[in-house]
């Protein structure tokens, strides 16, 4: 991980899963999901954590136009991207606590 990537953390078998299959299917796209890794329960975005929830729920848009928006692996990246978004979520607090002192 390097500058500002971002690490989520505690994915289950189901999450890695939907994170592989999106960057297989949609890599080399024009809009490419920002995953740099994916372990057993962890997944590494690049970029601020706002941007990659943003380029993640994009591809899964991408992803969603040829599985559908129910089930595997939009379901399972549902999570992933709301893990995204609550952490982006607590640095804006953070950093506006922080302003604020």
């Amino acid at each position: 991980m390097i500058g500002d990537d971002v690490k989520v953390t505690g994915l289950t078998g189901s999450n890695v899963s939907a994170l592989k299959q999106l960057d297989h299917e949609l890599h080399g796209t024009v809009h490419p999901s920002g995953v740099l890794e994916v372990t057993a329960t962890t997944a590494t975005f690049a970029g601020p954590t706002a941007d990659a929830a943003q380029r993640l729920r994009v591809a899964m848009e991408q992803l969603a136009k040829v599985h559908g928006r129910r089930g595997h692996p939009i379901h399972s990246l549902q999570a992933v991207a709301r893990k995204l978004e609550r952490k982006a979520t607590l640095e804006n607090v953070k950093w506006a606590e922080a302003e604020a002192d």
